[in-house]
């Protein structure tokens, strides 16, 4: 029963948004699965980005689903010199994309990435656009 209020409280939210893609990258070395969540996150970014240049509405936001593989959980060393279990890909969206709104499941290994119009405007994607 909670799973189902829980699944109806995310559609009603989610109303405006659609899924515009779902990434699986468990199958990938985790250099690769960086590089690809990377590319289809600035692609998506520049995609709605165009839309709505041309059409000046706000209802282009899309949730990317990024799958991530157990290979992906690996020791990164923090700033105090510690190194723990963190998942790589998530870890390179919060260090080199600041300013992307973005979940973490840790339990089903899953990153939703939030885009809209202004996604294109981080330092990553600024000379790229």
């Amino acid at each position: 029963m909670k799973f189902d209020v829980a699944w109806q409280i995310f559609d009603e939210i989610n109303y405006f948004n659609d899924t515009y893609q779902f990434i699986e990258l468990t199958c990938l070395d985790h250099t690769d699965a960086i590089a690809i969540a990377k590319q289809k996150i600035f692609e998506l970014a520049r995609h709605v980005h165009r839309d709505f240049q041309a059409s000046g509405t706000l209802l282009d936001h899309f949730v990317l689903n990024v799958k991530c593989g157990e290979d992906h959980i690996m020791p990164v060393e923090d700033e105090f010199g510690r190194s723990p279990l963190k998942n790589v890909i998530l870890n390179t969206i919060e260090l080199e994309m600041p300013g992307i709104d973005h979940y973490y499941i840790s339990t089903s290994r899953t990153i939703l990435v939030h885009i809209d119009e202004n996604s294109i405007k981080i330092p990553l994607f600024r000379d790229k656009h």
